[in-house]
C-alpha cells in the first residue's frame, strides 16, 4: 500500500531516464514538480516540466534541444493554431518557477561526428544552440549562481576531395571545413527576478550570438485591481440626488465627500462622518513593471492597511457595507491593497553572454524601468512598453538596429513632464533606429512611444525612421499616426 505521504506523488528515477537517452521527457503535474537529480535527453531532444510549481535543484541538459518549464505552455486544440494553455494554481499553494543556485540549464549546441557510423540519434548533428523557455503566471526566480546556456557549437568536417574536372585524377588533399553555429534563445515570461548568468555565445566567428526575450506579464485579478473594483462600485453622489455638480457621471466625486447627511435624510442612523479619503487611492493602484537594474530589489507583498489611518472606524465600514456597497468591498481592499509586481532583469547577468538580440516587452501595459542600465548588443534591441528612467539615473542602449514599438493610445495632450525636473539622459545609439507600430500585421499602424523620467533623450543613428508598413486596406477609420512623446529635451542626430 502507498503511504499517506506518498499519496498523489510520482517518483521518477532521473538516472534511469538519462541513461535511456530519450528524445523527450515531458512531465505534467497539477501541483508541483521538483528536480533533485541531473536529467539529460539526447541531442535535439526536449524536456518539459509543466506544473504550477517547478523547483529545479539539479542540472537539465538538452543539447541543441528545448527546455520548457512553468504552468503556461503552447498547445494545439481542435486543429487550431497553438494557444497558451495554463494550469490553475491550487488555492493556498506556493507557485512559480525556481532555478536554484549552482544549477545549469544546458541547451548548448553540439557537433557530432557522423563518421562514427553508429546510426544512433545521439550521434546526429545538432549544432545550433537550443531554446530555454520559462513561462509562469506566478513568480519566476532564477537565482544568482545558476547558469542558463544556449551557446552555439563549432567543429570541423572533411573538405570535398578535388579529383579534377573529369573526376579521374588522384584526389588532392583539401583543408577541413570549419562550422560555427548560432546561439539559441532564452525567453522568460511572468514576474520575478532574473539573476542567473545567461550565456548565448556564437559557436565561432562564423556564427551569430543568441537571443533573449523578456516579457513582463501578470494576469489581471478577477474583478480587476483594488482601485478598479472601487471605481466600479463607488458612485457619484449626484446619482442619489445628493447635489455636487448635478451630473451623475464621475465616481471620484464620491471621494472626500461626507455621505452622512444625505443618508440621514434617507432615514439611516449615522453618527459622525462617512468619508472615503482620496488619499486611499494611491494604495489601491497596482504597478506592473519590467525593470532593468543591477541594484533595485524585487518588490515584496504589500500588507494590509490600517482603516484608522484613513479615518475609517468599524462602524463606518459597516455603514458603507450596508448602504452603498452591498458587501465588504471596502474591508477587502483595505485588507489586500494594490500590489507592486515586477519582472527584474539584472543587466550584469547577460552583459558577457555573447548575445546578439535583446527584446523587452511589458504585456501588462506597465513601464519598462531603466535604472543606470547600459546595454550593448551585437545585432538588435527592441522595446515595447512605456520607457521610464529611475531616480535621475542615466541609461544607454546600443545596437546596430534599435526598434521602439508603440503602445495603443495617443500622445499626452499635457505639456507637463511625467517626472518633473528629471536630470538623467537616455541615449539610444545604432546604425538604424525605428519607431514602428506594435500592432499586429494588417492592423492600422498607430500608437505612441512614451519615454519619461529623463531630462534628455538622445537618438543617435545613421538613419532614424518613424513609420512602417501600411495596412492591407485603408478607409476613413484608418489611423496612421505614430507618436514619440518624451519628457525634457529630445535630440535627434542622424546621418552624421
Amino acid at each position: 500500500a502507498v503511504t499517506a505521504e506518498r499519496q498523489g506523488m510520482v517518483l521518477l528515477d532521473a538516472d534511469s531516464l538519462t541513461a535511456a537517452s530519450l528524445g523527450a521527457v515531458r512531465i505534467a503535474a497539477k501541483k508541483n514538480i521538483a528536480v533533485a537529480s541531473l536529467l539529460q535527453v539526447s541531442n535535439g531532444g526536449e524536456i518539459v516540466l509543466y506544473a504550477p510549481s517547478v523547483d529545479v535543484a539539479a542540472n537539465l541538459t538538452a543539447h541543441s534541444g528545448t527546455i520548457r518549464m512553468g504552468n503556461v505552455l503552447k498547445q494545439v486544440r481542435d486543429a487550431s493554431k497553438p494557444l497558451d494553455i495554463g494550469i490553475e494554481v491550487p488555492q493556498g499553494a506556493q507557485a512559480g518557477v525556481w532555478v536554484r543556485e549552482g544549477v545549469t540549464l544546458d541547451a548548448t549546441g553540439v557537433l557530432s561526428d557522423l563518421r562514427s557510423g553508429s546510426g544512433a540519434p545521439a550521434d546526429l548533428a545538432h549544432i545550433d544552440g537550443g531554446l530555454v523557455s520559462i513561462r509562469s503566471t506566478e513568480s519566476v526566480t532564477l537565482e544568482k549562481g545558476a547558469l542558463i546556456d544556449v551557446s552555439g557549437a563549432t567543429g570541423e568536417i572533411d573538405g570535398v576531395a578535388d579529383t579534377g574536372r573529369t573526376g579521374t585524377q588522384l584526389p588532392k588533399a583539401t583543408p577541413k571545413i570549419r562550422l560555427d553555429s548560432d546561439g539559441g534563445l532564452i525567453q522568460v515570461k511572468g514576474q520575478g527576478l532574473i539573476e542567473s548568468t545567461l550565456v548565448g555565445n556564437a559557436g565561432g566567428p562564423g556564427g551569430i550570438g543568441g537571443r533573449i526575450r523578456i516579457n513582463m506579464d501578470v494576469p489581471a485579478a478577477p474583478g480587476g485591481s483594488p482601485l478598479e473594483r472601487l471605481s466600479q462600485t463607488l458612485q457619484d453622489p449626484d446619482c442619489f440626488g445628493f447635489f455636487v455638480d448635478g451630473a451623475c457621471n464621475n465616481w471620484r466625486q464620491g471621494l472626500d465627500y461626507d455621505w452622512a447627511p444625505g443618508l440621514r435624510s434617507f432615514g439611516y442612523e449615522v453618527d459622525g462622518t462617512m468619508i472615503i479619503p482620496s488619499s486611499l487611492l494611491a494604495h489601491l493602484a497596482e504597478s506592473k513593471e519590467l525593470v532593468l537594474s543591477d541594484r533595485l530589489p524585487a518588490p515584496g507583498p504589500v500588507g494590509a492597511l490600517d482603516p484608522a489611518q484613513f479615518g475609517l472606524t468599524p462602524a463606518t465600514l459597516d455603514l458603507f457595507r450596508d448602504t452603498l456597497f452591498g458587501g465588504e468591498l471596502l474591508r477587502e481592499i483595505l485588507q489586500k491593497p494594490g500590489q507592486a509586481f515586477a519582472l527584474t532583469l539584472r543587466p550584469q547577468s547577460f552583459a558577457n553572454g555573447g548575445f546578439a538580440d535583446l527584446a523587452l516587452v511589458n504585456s501588462s501595459q506597465g513601464p519598462i524601468r531603466l535604472d543606470d542600465a547600459h546595454i550593448r548588443m551585437g545585432r538588435a534591441i527592441s522595446l515595447q512598453g512605456r520607457i521610464l528612467g529611475h531616480a535621475d539615473t542615466s541609461s544607454s542602449l546600443s545596437a546596430p538596429h534599435l526598434t521602439l514599438l508603440t503602445v495603443p493610445g495617443p500622445a499626452s495632450a499635457s505639456l507637463v513632464a511625467e517626472v518633473p525636473d528629471a536630470k538623467g539622459e537616455l541615449k539610444l545609439a545604432g546604425q538604424l533606429i525605428e519607431i514602428v507600430s506594435g500592432n499586429e500585421a494588417g492592423v492600422s499602424p498607430e500608437g505612441t512611444v512614451r519615454i519619461g523620467g529623463f531630462g534628455r533623450t538622445r537618438l543617435e543613428a545613421g538613419e532614424i525612421r518613424i513609420g512602417g508598413a501600411l495596412p492591407d486596406q485603408i478607409n476613413d477609420d484608418t489611423r496612421l499616426q505614430l507618436n514619440l512623446d518624451v519628457d525634457g529635451q529630445l535630440v535627434l542626430a542622424a546621418g552624421q
